[in-house]
């Protein structure tokens, strides 16, 4: 019961990432799109246009981490681990795992440390709160490092499951 509730809550965490992530993508192409008309066939750009469109691209860019963590989209060279007995692999698995989940602790803490900072000021052209971006930070911490936990859970105690819905 407990599991299914703690599934359907992560399940629709993210979904909500997903979507804030092609939301994000579809709004940054118009606005650089609509940003190149008006400066070279109206020569009047659009104000705050190129800082926003930053702004999208790393919220794009770290929410896509997640995604590419959770799927097990990103690159990797199998090379030598193909080369492992299964137990050498499932050692390698897991000490990369748990690599993953203290660099994204770290990156969750010190999110945490860059939010509580008054000096953080907004941002010059749109005057969107630089904490978003820390907010933003603490977020991919905190879920990368909750990802690496359930991986590294059935690594050892669900052998040949999986965890996603891939």
């Amino acid at each position: 019961m407990i599991r299914n509730l703690l599934k359907i809550i992560y399940e629709s965490i993210y979904k909500i990432i997903t979507f804030i992530c092609v939301a994000s993508l579809m709004f940054l192409v118009v606005l650089v799109f609509a940003s190149v008309v008006m400066r070279y066939v109206f020569s009047s750009p659009i104000k705050g246009a190129q800082e926003f469109s930053i702004y999208l691209l790393l919220w794009f860019g770290f929410l896509g981490i997640i995604k590419g963590h959770r799927d097990g989209n990103h690159i990797s060279i199998s090379y030598f681990t193909d080369r492992l007995s299964e137990t050498g692999r499932k050692i390698i698995n897991l000490f990369s795992e748990l690599m993953v989940m203290l660099f994204s602790a770290t990156m969750f803490y010190q999110g945490l440390k860059l939010y509580d900072y008054d000096i953080i000021s907004p941002l010059p052209a749109t005057n969107i709160p630089s904490k978003t971006l820390a907010a933003l930070i603490v977020i991919v911490g905190f879920m990368l490092v909750i990802q690496s936990l359930i991986k590294m859970f059935f690594m050892l105690f669900r052998e040949g499951e999986v965890w996603t819905q891939q």
